[in-house]
């Protein structure tokens, strides 16, 4: 084994973030810490930076860079869009479909590749 750097871990890693952010977000909300009153607008930003760390983490294990990253996060926005859904059609009724939550989504996981390419053209620029 190559360490803890490798593409094996690395993907493994990104797998099991997948299935606890999955788990999380399709869980009964009463079996979760209720952290709205302290910090407004915190379920958009745990949305924000849960699908950002996705699409951060599955870019790492599979090499995303240019196009790929780009399609890597637009799967891991539309797999936020997918468990919107399907929070909409769970029996429980303490979860529901929510349009802000899916933006909230879709922004974290698509700021990936625009930092990313901030940070390759600042690279650049730092090199010449």
């Amino acid at each position: 084994m190559r360490g803890l750097d490798s593409i094996r871990v690395r993907r493994w890693v990104a797998a099991g973030y997948t299935i606890v952010l999955t788990a999380g977000i399709v869980v009964p909300r009463q079996a979760l810490p209720d952290v709205d009153p302290l910090i407004p607008h915190s379920d958009k930003l745990a949305h924000f930076g849960a699908f950002f760390i996705m699409a951060w983490l599955v870019a790492r294990a599979w090499g995303g860079v240019g196009v790929r990253l780009v399609l890597i996060a637009v799967a891991c926005s539309v797999y936020g869009a997918f468990l919107e859904v399907v929070q909409g059609l769970m029996p429980h009724g303490d979860r529901m479909f929510s349009p802000a939550d899916m933006v909230a989504n879709a922004a974290g996981a698509l700021l990936v590749p625009f930092l990313a390419g901030a940070w390759a053209r600042h690279r650049r620029g730092a090199s010449t």
